[in-house]
């Protein structure tokens, strides 16, 4: 596995294993100006993450569920690295209601889910903020 800089492409290279939110108007745009990068595997993108920085840091990821170790420790070791360099500020991910393998990542990583939801697409998506 290798990890290079993302391309907004990736994100339709990877088919997700939930419905996938754009959290924002110019998702796309402001993922391109962040702190994203892709896991390859064989030359196939099989991840994307990384962190939206405002007023409060959104971690994101999209994975298409193969390699799940190795993306873990990916996963795992750059949040670790951007809380590092980000310092002190509100940490959180948004994981869809009822999406088992997404709440045991986020939890697996340190999230704790809150009492917070957002509705986007007729879907409900829980607030879990990592307490640093």
């Amino acid at each position: 596995m290798i990890i290079r800089n993302f391309r907004p492409s990736d994100l339709d290279d990877i088919r997700a294993m939930e419905p996938y939110m754009e959290v924002v108007e110019g998702w796309e745009e402001v993922v391109e100006h962040s702190i994203t990068l892709t896991a390859e595997h064989k030359g196939v993108p099989i991840a994307c993450g990384g962190v939206v920085v405002g007023e409060r840091a959104m971690f994101w990821a999209r994975t298409d569920g193969t390699h799940k170790f190795k993306v873990f420790r990916g996963l795992k070791e750059g949040l670790r690295i951007l809380v590092k360099a980000l310092g002190d500020m509100e940490y959180y991910a948004l994981i869809l209601d009822g999406f088992t393998k997404g709440r045991m990542l986020a939890e697996r990583l340190g999230f704790e889910r809150t009492d917070t939801t957002v509705e986007h697409d007729n879907h409900i998506y829980h607030r879990y903020k990592l307490w640093v």
